[in-house]
C-alpha cells in the first residue's frame, strides 16, 4: 500500500466515524424532541419501548463510534512505528461523551414521566 493509498484509507474512515456521530446526534436530539413534546403523553409500555429502541440504537452506535477510533489510531500508530495503547486519547473522549449524552436524555425522559405523574396527583387531589 502506497503512502496515499493510506492517508486516502485514514481520511475515509475518519470521514466514516464522523457520519456515525453525526446519525447519533440526529438521533439524539429526535429523542429529546419526542420526549419534550409527548413525553408526559406517552403511557409507560410506551415510553419504555421507545427507551429501549433508542438505548440498542445509540448503544450500538457508541460502540461502532469506539471500535472505529480504536482502528483508525491502531492503523496510524502501526503506519507511523509508534508504540503505545490505542484505546487513549480521542478514542476515548468521543464515545464517553456520546455516552454521556445518552445517560443525560434517559435522565430527561424519567423526568418528564414523573412530572407527569406528579402533575396528575396533584389534580386528582
Amino acid at each position: 500500500m502506497t503512502e496515499y493509498e493510506f492517508y486516502d484509507l485514514l481520511v475515509n474512515f475518519g470521514s466514516t466515524v464522523t457520519e456515525m456521530v453525526a446519525v447519533f446526534i440526529s438521533v439524539f436530539v429526535a429523542y429529546i424532541v419526542c420526549v419534550y413534546a409527548v413525553g408526559s403523553k406517552l403511557s409507560t409500555i410506551q415510553s419504555v419501548a421507545l427507551s429501549v429502541v433508542y438505548s440498542v440504537f445509540s448503544l450500538f452506535f457508541v460502540f461502532l463510534v469506539y471500535n472505529s477510533l480504536s482502528t483508525l489510531q491502531t492503523m496510524a500508530n502501526d503506519y507511523n512505528n509508534i508504540e503505545g495503547d490505542a484505546s487513549l486519547g480521542i478514542g476515548a473522549i468521543a464515545p464517553i461523551s456520546l455516552l454521556l449524552a445518552w445517560l443525560a436524555s434517559i435522565v430527561y425522559m424519567y423526568q418528564v414521566r414523573r412530572n407527569r405523574t406528579n402533575q396528575n396527583s396533584a389534580d386528582g387531589a
